[in-house]
C-alpha cells in the first residue's frame, strides 16, 4: 500500500511538472497569448503616428553633383594658391592667388574621375577621394595619351564649399 500511494505521488509530481505553466505577468485575467495580441494592436504602425513629423525622404546625389564646388590647393614652395570652382554648368573657373583667369575650361565625370580640359584640348584628371578632395593623377595630351603623375608630383585639393543643396524627393 506504501508502495502504491508513493507510486502515485511520484506519477503526480511527474505529470505535474511535464506540464507548461503559464506565468501571467500581466494584472487580470488576460493570458500572456491575449497579451501578446493587446500589445500588436496597440503598437501604431510607422504609417500611424500622427505626432511625428512627416518628413521625405531625401534621395542620393549623383556623382557629379557630389563633385560640384569650390577646390582649394595651397602650395607654399611656389608661393601660390590656386583655386578650381566646377560648376553645375560644366564648366570650371580658374583662380591663382585670387585673380580668375580668363580662359574657359570644361569638366566632365568619366570614369568616375574628374576631366577638367584645358585650351589646348589637354586634359587634367583627377581621382574623386572619400573625403569630397580631388587629386590630380594623370594628363592626356591632344592625342588623347594618358600620362600618369607621379605619386610626388600629385597634389590634393581640399573641398572648400560645396555648391549642390541636398535634393529631397517629391
Amino acid at each position: 500500500m506504501k508502495k502504491r500511494l508513493a507510486i502515485c505521488l511520484l506519477l503526480l509530481l511527474i505529470v505535474g511538472c511535464g506540464k507548461k505553466q503559464s506565468v501571467n505577468t500581466n494584472e487580470g485575467n488576460d493570458t500572456p497569448e491575449k497579451s501578446a495580441k493587446k500589445e500588436v494592436k496597440e503598437t501604431p504602425s510607422k504609417g500611424d503616428d500622427k505626432s511625428s513629423t512627416t518628413a521625405k525622404p531625401v534621395k542620393e546625389l549623383t556623382l557629379r553633383e557630389k563633385v560640384i564646388g569650390t577646390y582649394e590647393l595651397e602650395l607654399k614652395k611656389f608661393g601660390e594658391t590656386q583655386r578650381y570652382v566646377l560648376l553645375d554648368n560644366s564648366t570650371v573657373e580658374y583662380y591663382l592667388n585670387g585673380k580668375k583667369e580668363e580662359a574657359e575650361h570644361k569638366w566632365s565625370i568619366v570614369d568616375k574621375e574628374v576631366h577638367i580640359e584645358r585650351e589646348n584640348r589637354a586634359v587634367s584628371v583627377f581621382s574623386i577621394n572619400k573625403d569630397e578632395s580631388i587629386t590630380g593623377i594623370a594628363t592626356i595630351d591632344e592625342n588623347g595619351k594618358r600620362k600618369e603623375i607621379l605619386k610626388e608630383h600629385q597634389y590634393t585639393r581640399k573641398k572648400i564649399k560645396s555648391s549642390t543643396p541636398t535634393r529631397k524627393i517629391s
